[in-house]
């Protein structure tokens, strides 16, 4: 039984993920900032229906505390990259761009935008409803739009 248990505190462990990419650290400053300081990212591979290419990470102290996602949305002939994090119910906490390298659409990085997505359900936004288009990152909003109501779908899979 204790083997078992070593056993499988050291696979966890490895799981872990300690933050190397620009985009894990803010992810996991995230994770910090709405569940503690001994929040953990633990990397999974659900498998989900739609074909969403990202990382997905469980957010994990005593118990799994929320979902974590890494990936990119569509914008204007390009992708771009975003952090968000969501809780174990499929609610958006918080959404950062982390990566932007076009010209256009750069209205959709900006934070006071982005906040309107706290606290919204991850699986049924509706752009001019729940969350306004950006002025100049139309196409941009709606691919992170887009994005986000895949992910949720497919939160409960975890």
């Amino acid at each position: 039984m204790a083997n078992t248990l070593l056993l499988m505190v050291f696979w966890l462990n490895l799981l872990m993920i300690k933050p190397e990419t620009a985009s894990q650290k803010v992810l996991f400053k995230m994770a910090e900032k709405y569940f503690g300081d001994n929040a953990e990212l633990v990397l999974v591979t659900p498998d989900l229906e739609a074909n969403i290419q990202g990382e997905f990470y469980k957010v994990v102290g005593v118990t799994t505390a929320g979902v974590g996602f890494i990936g990119k949305a569509n914008g204007r002939g390009h992708q771009f990259t975003f952090a968000a994090l969501f809780t174990s119910d499929g609610k958006i906490l918080e959404v950062k761009v982390t990566e932007y390298t076009s010209a256009y659409g750069t209205e959709v990085c900006n934070t006071a935008w982005l906040k309107r997505f706290r606290g919204k359900s991850a699986e049924s936004l509706t752009l001019g409803v729940d969350v306004e288009a950006v002025s100049g990152a139309t196409i941009s909003s709606t691919g992170l739009v887009t994005k986000l109501n895949q992910i949720g779908k497919n939160l409960k899979k975890l």
